[in-house]
């Protein structure tokens, strides 16, 4: 039947693009990778903080890779679609974007360096209100380590590292975000606000 070939042909084709775009934007940021860590990419490391397994410390661009795999996630729409990577450059531009001069994004290791969670810290003073030196925080976990508890443990071990820095991380939160609002309670967080759909909560540092 001509139609179905013509069809079939079609759809051969069109894989047939998307797969050769795909692989050639990994191998891009393969080069880009090996070129970064010959020039120095490895200075991170001594950034980063090491508790009960998991390792905790600032992404860089080394890290476009990883942070899309686990961010290139549909339910991170509801309630943290800012964090999502359509693809390996688009979480290249998004570690860059949350690394300014008030930004930083920092990410949850496992023992076999598998990025589990990604922790942004914003101390911009323009969304401050208070005398206190503070930072707004969020988080997302990847979807295969849910239920681990990561996002409480990866905050409690970033907090030590930053204790200089702060006194306390405020989260804001959507009142229907029960997950979240159970990480508040891990944390012992207290809530400062309570309005709309939103809840804010203070962590002392």
């Amino acid at each position: 039947d001509t139609g179905y070939l013509r069809v079939h042909n079609a759809l051969l084709s069109t894989m047939h693009s998307f797969l050769i775009v795909n692989i050639i934007e990994f191998l891009t940021f393969l080069c880009y990778h090996i070129r970064v860590q010959k020039i120095g990419g490895a200075d991170n490391m001594a950034k980063k903080q090491i508790k009960n397994g998991l390792t905790v410390r600032e992404l860089t661009i080394n890290d476009a890779y990883a942070y899309y795999q686990i961010a290139n996630d549909a339910s991170l729409k509801k309630y943290t679609n800012f964090f999502m990577a359509s693809s390996i450059t688009d979480a290249r531009a998004k570690i860059e974007k949350f690394t300014s001069h008030y930004e930083r994004i920092y990410g949850v290791f496992n023992k076999a360096n598998r990025l589990m969670a990604v922790i942004d810290v914003d101390s911009d003073p323009t969304f401050s209100e208070s005398d206190k030196r503070t930072a707004t925080v969020s988080y997302f976990v990847g979807k295969e380590f849910r239920g681990r508890g990561l996002a409480s443990i990866g905050i409690k071990i970033l907090a030590k590292s930053l204790k200089s820095q702060f006194d306390y991380f405020i989260f804001e939160i959507q009142r229907t975000n029960e997950a979240s609002i159970s990480v508040q309670k891990k944390l012992n967080s207290s809530m400062s606000v309570n309005e709309g759909n939103y809840m804010y909560f203070s962590y002392a540092l």
